[in-house]
């Protein structure tokens, strides 16, 4: 009988590890990872409107021409300049541009720091005019030309009118090119 049981609980072992697999954790406060980003795609920007992904296929990372104060524009845009468009900016914390950066944006920070959407017909929304606002975090940041910023974001924005949309899921790769 223990020649039975030795093997099984080997075998056993075997296959309650291998079935086992490494990747992130959707813990009970973290979203899981819906958008459609292409793998094979380097840089990115990934969000949803209402629920609903977004394709932008052109996006940029420019940090200011100014040294005083430093800033960061990032921006993803439809093919040719076409809308839906969003946009990322922030100005230089106090503690500089450092990895794992949260900033929030509301009416109070802008025109410091603040997040715009386009949608499709050209209506512009902005945590300008949004109390609840946006967090727009970058993960990591190399603020040099041909560097790279990662990082989420997530949040409400507003049109001049006062009519809200939720942009969730937001996540970018993208190099700066200046």
């Amino acid at each position: 009988m223990k020649k039975i049981i030795l093997p099984a609980i080997i075998l056993l072992s075997f296959f309650t590890f291998s079935s086992c697999s490494k990747g992130g954790s959707n813990g009970p406060d973290k979203k899981s990872d819906t958008t459609n980003t292409d793998p094979t795609a380097k840089y990115y920007i990934t969000y949803k409107v209402n629920g609903v992904a977004v394709n932008v296929t052109e996006i940029s990372a420019v940090r200011g021409a100014t040294a005083n104060p430093r800033t960061i524009t990032i921006t993803g845009n439809a093919k040719n300049g076409a809308n839906p468009k969003i946009k990322l900016y922030t100005e230089e914390p106090s503690f500089g541009f450092s990895d794992g950066t949260s900033i929030h944006c509301t009416p109070v920070s802008y025109p410091t720091d603040y997040v715009e959407y386009t949608d499709g017909s050209g209506k512009l929304y902005s945590t300008k005019n949004d109390a609840t606002g946006a967090y727009f975090d970058y993960m990591t940041i190399s603020y040099t030309k041909d560097g790279e910023i990662t990082g989420i974001f997530d949040g409400s924005v507003s049109t001049d009118k006062g009519v809200a949309i939720p942009i969730t899921d937001g996540k970018y790769t993208v190099k700066f090119s200046n």
